[in-house]
């Protein structure tokens, strides 16, 4: 009674179920045993905004999310410590995904002055590179089955053609999937 929960997520393992409860009067991170059999343990406290979009690590370690303000974090279940992967003040990160050895996470990162850029977070390292430089718009990042590979949509086909409507220059059917190796 009274209180919201949302965003619920099961973990890879089948073990715990991730969501968000204001049961403290904000939003903050808990799991529950997926059978029933144990209490909630609340992973975050004293939240400063909305969480949003919780992704589970494939390890099950690791539970990453978005926020509004606009950074984008993850927090080890272990031992509740939150890592933030990036800040973004032009734009909220809302497309992100984890590598299938949870060792590094993609997302877009949209930035002014540039076209949405597909980014790589190295956990190890804690470094962040670009796979993609921006003259392009690119989106929907994810890893490969087998992590040798990442795949995303980028609108890099120009073929104009006319429009019936305006006697002007439109471009249709711009997007396709690339690969890179990693």
């Amino acid at each position: 009674q009274g209180v919201h929960e949302r965003s619920a997520r099961w973990s890879p393992d089948g073990k715990w179920i991730a969501y968000l409860s204001d049961a403290t009067g904000e939003f903050e991170l808990y799991v529950s045993p997926q059978d029933g059999k144990g209490a909630a343990i609340q992973l975050t406290s004293n939240n400063d905004t909305y969480p949003f979009a919780l992704d589970w690590s494939p390890d099950s370690k690791k539970i990453l999310w978005a926020d509004r303000k606009q950074r984008l974090r993850f927090i080890d279940v272990a031992t509740k410590a939150i890592t933030t992967v990036a800040e973004n003040p032009d734009a909220p990160i809302q497309q992100y995904s984890w590598a299938p050895d949870s060792q590094w996470v993609t997302y877009v990162k949209q930035e002014r002055g540039t076209l949405a850029k597909i980014m790589l977070y190295g956990l190890a390292a804690q470094q962040t590179l670009a796979v993609t430089d921006g003259s392009y718009d690119s989106s929907r990042p994810n890893f490969s089955d087998d992590g040798k590979w990442l795949l995303f949509a980028s609108a890099r086909d120009y073929r104009p053609i006319y429009s019936d409507t305006e006697w002007n220059h439109a471009y249709l059917d711009m997007e396709r999937i690339y690969l890179v190796a990693l």
